[in-house]
């Protein structure tokens, strides 16, 4: 054999090539599952952009200097109409293509004295699912349209310039706004995908997304599905005869009105998230004379955390990722999303380094519009090294505060954060503390 003769690797044994096939198997398989219940479609992002263009082109340039993640009660006003007129349009919409689908299946109805031959089913199926996407793909046009045009709207009551106008050239703020916002619209979830390199499911399993991905876009059907058993066994012979092809009218008609409240609800808080939480993160920082970098790597560190609790890449929570980033001067922070390794960065910072870190992931807690119980229970976990607590019935109101449009301070950010008690127990509600005091007193 030649000395340039490429040698042959040598065999490994019948089990260790058992366990390395099955060990691709298995990513592979998690891989697929990713990509499968990965949200991302750069051709819808780019339908939006350009018409929130289009739409921009045609009104008024918007008032500098107004404070965008505060709203008067005028503009909340004409949020909620707006927000009303898109929910009534979505099930108007949906309720007509669901009766255009029911129809095609009324009418193609074979009795069942009647047999048909198999190319007559075959014909029947055609028809009835041919039918059902031409009406599901206008159906869905006109939403996106629809939506879009309000969330461009409610931008711009917010003060948000989703576009630059004339000259401006775009930031990557406005385009990264602009894109949440027609994300918001157009029902896309938030891509996992990231600069920092957060795995939003790195705690849990790859096929529960998959899961979650696949009952999700089977919403419609499953839900027809359970109305047909319920009208089956509620009802009689006669109304199952003559209401059960039409149960596809209530049931689209009332998930587009769903989706569309979920739409509008998502375009406000992304509208107000970034702002907010850069007002916020500046009101933490502002007596401060210099933080430390490894204080701000261990605020990187509590949003990224967070980020895992929540599951979910919230476009906001990216934001208050970029502002904290700005301050800390850091390109890349290793593992930034493991939970032992924020714990640790904490237990080298002084009491009063943590509480400043610990204010951060309060405010990171509440941008995506809810508070979780893994985000309540991870807090409480790491309040517990310095004898604090969370209160979690406070952190809700600051949460709703926020989504209202109210404007928040750091004290109430720092409200929710509480002594523990004597006992080492967290202190209780209002509620809970009333309902003792009237049990003492009986």
């Amino acid at each position: 054999m030649s000395a340039d003769e490429p040698v042959a690797p040598a065999a490994k044994p019948p089990e260790d090539l058992d366990d390395n096939v099955i060990e691709a198997t298995v990513h592979k398989l998690e891989t697929l599952g990713l990509e499968f219940a990965k949200p991302s479609n750069p051709k819808l992002e780019k339908m939006g952009l350009d018409r929130f263009r289009r739409y921009d082109e045609r009104l008024p340039p918007l008032p500098a200097g107004e404070v965008v993640h505060i709203l008067d009660e005028a503009e909340r006003e004409r949020i909620r109409a707006l927000t009303r007129r898109v929910i009534l349009v979505a099930f108007g919409v949906g309720a007509m293509s669901g009766l255009i689908s029911s129809i095609a299946s009324f009418v193609l109805a074979v009795p069942e004295h009647v047999t048909t031959t198999f190319w007559e089913d075959v014909r029947d199926f055609v028809i009835v699912n041919g039918v059902t996407i031409v009406a599901t793909m206008i159906e869905v046009a006109i939403i996106y349209r629809v939506a879009l045009r309000a969330v461009h709207l409610i931008a711009r009551e917010a003060g948000i310039q989703l576009v630059p106008r004339g000259a401006d050239a775009e930031t990557d703020e406005q385009r990264a706004v602009a894109l949440a916002m027609a994300r918001a619209a157009l029902e896309l979830p938030s891509p996992p995908q990231n600069p920092f390199g957060i795995d939003p499911y790195r705690e849990i399993s790859k096929w529960r997304v998959v899961l979650a991905t696949v009952l999700y876009k089977l919403k419609i059907s499953i839900t027809n599905f359970v109305l047909r058993i319920l009208i089956r066994r509620v009802g009689g012979r006669a109304i199952v005869k003559a209401y059960l092809t039409f149960t596809d009218v209530l049931v689209t008609g009332l998930w587009d009105a769903l989706v569309a409240w979920r739409m509008m609800r998502q375009a406000s808080i992304r509208a107000l998230g970034p702002s907010a939480c850069e007002s916020l993160l500046t009101d933490i920082l502002r007596g401060e004379k210099k933080v430390r970098r490894p204080v701000l790597v261990a605020m990187m560190r509590a949003v990224a955390t967070t980020i895992v609790r929540e599951r979910d890449v919230h476009p906001n929570l990216l934001a208050l990722m970029r502002s904290v980033q700005r301050r800390a001067g850091v390109a890349a922070v290793e593992e930034i999303d493991d939970g032992p390794r924020f714990l640790a960065a904490l237990a080298e910072l002084e009491q009063r380094e943590r509480m400043l870190v610990y204010e951060v992931l309060v405010l990171a807690s509440f941008p995506d519009g809810h508070v979780s119980r893994a985000e309540i229970r991870f807090m409480q976990q790491v309040f517990e090294r310095d004898r604090l607590a969370l209160d979690a019935p406070a952190l809700k109101r600051l949460c709703r505060s926020f989504v209202h449009g109210d404007a928040l301070h750091r004290e109430q950010i720092r409200g929710v954060i509480t002594e523990l008690s004597h006992d080492g127990a967290p202190p209780r509600s209002r509620r809970a503390r009333k309902t003792r005091s009237t049990q003492a007193a009986a």
